[in-house]
């Protein structure tokens, strides 16, 4: 009976550990238990501190990206043609004198307005302009330039109707009801000049109707204006030499000095329009609003020559 009872208290001591074992046990897990938990808060932490960091490094990569686009921008805008030393200036300076001296050649010496009109757009517009770009720049510089003057082909076609529709109606508008009253004919001074017949007449309203407008204004919309920049001072300018020639065109017509004037006011004011238009919707748009003014000049033209002619018969 007394072995039976020690074997069960011996079972009994081995099956449960002495108190201070347990409380060490017990001071383990709870360590251990306590150290996991300070591995998962700080885990934790470090994420929620790489994650801030990452989206604050988004957030400057974002900003430099938009000031890097601003400055992609404004480098966009101004071209690389723009003229800086002195010499440029006065090429630039002396381009702007060809279309006037063309047509002082033209027609006061050889009177032919087909001989203005070709030389002015092929020598003055197009190749004075390339011969500067070629000889101070480079031929990517002259691509780059159409490149950026042909952006956004549709809104610039979609505004240039606009525009070719309101200059057409209130050009023609005015005209016909004030115009005739203030311009002379002058069909044999025209006739002087070139355009004597029929055929001549219809060829030349559509060489100018199509192909004046786009030279034109790449030549003094487009090249002038990226060569010597858009402040207002230059835009005036630019202006003001594409009134110049117009004046020596009216002359050569012989109209009345007071007219040559304020046509030239008027010119200098149309110059400046234009060159709104260009900058707002594009080079194109302003082409076609240019298109419309040079139709109604050609049908001055046509009224010269066969409404008043007829009329006086």
């Amino acid at each position: 009976m007394k072995r039976s009872i020690s074997m069960e208290c011996s079972s009994l001591f081995k099956r449960a550990p002495p108190d201070d074992e347990m409380e060490s046990e017990n001071v383990n897990v709870c360590s251990s238990s306590f150290t996991a938990g300070d591995f998962a808060g700080d885990a934790s932490l470090a994420n929620s501190v790489v994650s801030i960091d990452l989206e604050a490094q988004q957030r400057d990569t974002l900003s430099l990206l938009m000031v890097d686009g601003d400055k992609v921008q404004e480098q966009d805008d101004e071209l690389s043609i723009t003229a800086h030393t002195a010499l440029q200036l006065i090429f630039i300076f002396w381009i702007m004198t060809t279309p006037a001296t063309c047509m002082i050649i033209c027609l006061w010496v050889l009177r032919s307005i087909w001989a203005a009109a070709v030389s002015f757009h092929l020598f003055a517009c197009l190749l004075l302009p390339y011969a500067y770009m070629r000889l101070c720049f480079s031929n990517e510089h002259a691509l780059d330039l159409l490149r950026k003057l042909l952006r956004n082909p549709r809104r610039q076609a979609v505004l240039g109707c606009m525009y070719w529709l309101a200059f057409a109606g209130l050009g023609s508008a005015f005209y016909w009801m004030m115009g005739r009253l203030i311009i002379p004919n002058q069909h044999t001074i025209v006739e002087d000049l070139g355009i004597s017949d029929d055929t001549s007449s219809v060829a030349f309203g559509l060489y100018f109707c199509s192909a004046n407008p786009i030279v034109e204004e790449f030549f003094w919309r487009g090249f002038l204006v990226h060569a010597l920049g858009k402040k207002e001072g230059m835009l005036w300018t630019i202006s003001a030499m594409y009134a110049s020639y117009h004046v020596v065109v009216l002359y050569a017509l012989q109209f009345e000095p007071v007219l040559v004037g304020v046509c030239g006011v008027l010119l200098v004011v149309a110059g400046r329009l234009f060159s709104l238009l260009a900058g707002f919707s594009g080079v194109g748009s302003s082409a076609l609003a240019h298109c419309a003014a040079d139709m109604v000049i050609i049908s001055v033209l046509f009224d010269w020559r066969y409404v008043q002619a007829h009329m006086r018969l």
